[in-house]
């Protein structure tokens, strides 16, 4: 179980061949009471937009790779409880 890197979510081989497939899942119910974003718009609501990749931000600051709101990627501050994540499990078919 791992996070996606921006790499990953770029490449239509993995399935993100849209803007509005980085879109954020549905939020957990202990992320919401520890004040994770969720998106309140018709069509979205419950999900969290906002969520993390593993990928740094490569000025050796406190800053991450991101998706952020309508699935732009974004780079945000790594204390910023607001952010989800989104872990990965590979399966083999």
């Amino acid at each position: 179980m791992y996070l996606l890197s921006r790499e990953e979510v770029t490449n239509w081989n993995y399935g993100f061949n849209t803007v509005e497939d980085r879109f954020g899942g549905i939020v957990s119910d202990y992320s919401r009471a520890n004040g994770c974003y969720i998106d309140v718009e018709s069509g979205h609501y419950g999900e969290g937009p906002w969520w993390w990749f593993r990928s740094p931000y490569y000025d050796g600051s406190t800053l991450a790779q991101c998706v952020y709101k309508q699935g732009k990627l974004e780079v945000g501050n790594i204390d910023d409880y607001k952010f989800s994540v989104r872990p990965v499990l590979p399966v083999a078919i």
